[in-house]
């Protein structure tokens, strides 16, 4: 007789998954989870780093065709900001007449098409008189106020 109750207990506790087993399995199956959704969420982020930068290349390359134009210009302002959306097309230009761009500028704007803000910049260089520093900066989201934005500095030097 004991050695059918034996058996008996030797095949009941092998039959199924224990508890804790199961426990242990949702714990490791969970961690997973979690680690393959926290890289999606960081590849995420450096695609939009990544495309914010490409904007910002291509509108600095924009803005450096119109610096020249400045520069030829004797009367032209010391400093020019561009709103643009994030196909590269100006919403707003601080040398049209009426346009609330420089406003905007400060405390971030409402337009809900907006990407970008870009600023040129002009000083004269401290070392050489004869030659000027030239600023763009890029500085996304165009709705964010200045202090909050994501800002892109490129500058070069060039003969006044």
């Amino acid at each position: 007789m004991t050695k059918t109750n034996t058996l008996k207990k030797t095949h009941a506790g092998s039959a199924g998954f224990s508890l804790a087993e199961c426990l242990l399995s949702v714990a490791i199956t969970a961690t997973a989870l979690l680690a393959v959704i926290g890289m999606l969420i960081g590849a995420l982020g450096e695609a939009r780093d990544s495309r914010t930068m490409t904007v910002s290349g291509m509108l600095v390359r924009q803005l450096a065709g119109e610096a020249r134009e400045l520069m030829q210009e004797t009367d032209s302002p010391r400093e020019v900001i561009v709103l643009v959306d994030s196909a590269l097309q100006v919403i707003g230009h601080s040398r049209s007449i009426g346009d609330s761009v420089g406003s905007d500028y400060k405390s971030g704007t409402a337009n809900p098409n907006a990407f970008s803000f870009a600023r040129l910049e002009r000083k004269d260089d401290p070392v050489n008189p004869l030659l000027e520093r030239v600023m763009i900066t890029v500085e996304t989201p165009a709705s964010a106020p200045a202090d909050q934005r994501k800002v892109f500095h490129y500058a070069t030097v060039a003969a006044k």
